[in-house]
């Protein structure tokens, strides 16, 4: 739920830049990645996603990771075991997650992290915001969020991410 003074960027958005989430189309989640974080920043996020997740609120995501860096090895065995122990908060919370991954490497890591920990929700992996973006707006409106799956589609700031502007 946005505030209602206007969009809620979680601007803690760390010194290096990682990561910016907005939740200002609740109930969908944008998390926009940038460059490679250091464990601290990224344990941080994994503290962030789980304050979402025990929200109590069904969501779907679209996690952007065209401008993302490389995670290590330990980030990634740390995101696989964090999908283990909210296994059953992801299955019962997140009606889904597109990831737009636009690099070989990325997409490679990402699977890495799938073979770690199959998703249970379900999940696209894309290149661009034009094929994330309604993906997540249907996943919204077959969870009987057809007026916020309406608003994702036609809003301009959704809509100009989704034209790369």
């Amino acid at each position: 739920m946005a505030g209602a003074d206007g969009p809620r960027w979680a601007n803690t958005v760390t010194p290096a830049r990682f990561l910016s989430i907005d939740d200002t189309f609740w109930p969908l989640l944008v998390i926009r990645m940038h460059g490679s974080p250091t464990d601290e920043q990224y344990q941080d996020y994994l503290d962030m996603m789980t304050r979402y997740l025990r929200r109590g609120e069904a969501y779907t995501s679209i996690i952007d990771m065209s401008q993302a860096g490389v995670s290590t090895p330990g980030q990634r065995q740390l995101l696989a075991d964090w999908c283990r122990e909210n296994d059953r908060l992801l299955r019962e919370r997140l009606l889904g997650t597109s990831f737009i991954v636009t690099s070989a490497l990325q997409r490679l890591l990402v699977n890495v992290v799938f073979y770690l920990k199959p998703p249970t929700q379900p999940h696209i992996v894309v290149a661009r915001w034009e094929q994330a973006l309604p993906w997540a707006a249907d996943r919204l409106e077959a969870a009987g969020f057809a007026r916020h799956a309406a608003q994702v589609r036609r809003h301009p700031a959704l809509r100009s991410a989704a034209s790369g502007g």
